[in-house]
């Protein structure tokens, strides 16, 4: 099954300052399909990431990712951690699974041109040991958003 494009809450994610916040309001939101895959999503991001991108396509992007790491993850647990390099942010949606690599590999297709609009793309790496992991790069910087 390919992924959405799924729109998300505008006004919900305006009030998200941090990249923490904003991924637990996605997570809330997707509850219901992690419920029935009988999956969970742990968020490990730091509350100090503060999001200086726009939020409405960030949160687009990742609403993304996640709907495919869920639609891809059975009775697994789904991690979101985030990393800062500069004005480059790195977050990366992980799971214990690498049986889907390739319909995940698909699914990004369609989200890249989105990431893109950030000064970002997205990626993935599967291992058989330590599962599959979707990483996903934009640019922080109100100044790089085109």
């Amino acid at each position: 099954m390919e992924a959405q494009i799924v729109p998300v809450n505008q006004k919900e994610m305006q009030a998200c300052a941090t990249l923490s916040q904003l991924v637990d309001e996605l997570v809330v939101g997707l509850l219901p399909r992690t419920a029935k895959q009988n999956s969970l999503i742990v968020n490990d991001v730091r509350q100090q990431m503060f999001i200086n991108a726009d939020k409405n396509v960030l949160a687009s992007v990742l609403n993304s990712l996640l709907s495919t790491a869920i639609t891809h993850t059975q009775n697994n647990c789904i991690r979101v951690s985030a990393k800062l390099f500069g004005n480059i942010t790195l977050v990366h949606v992980k799971n214990n699974d690498s049986s889907h690599d390739g319909a995940i590999a698909q699914s990004l297709k369609q989200i890249q041109p989105m990431a893109e609009k950030l000064g970002g793309c997205v990626a993935i790496t599967c291992n058989k040991i330590k599962g599959t992991t979707v990483a996903f790069t934009f640019n922080n910087s109100q100044l790089a958003v085109a």
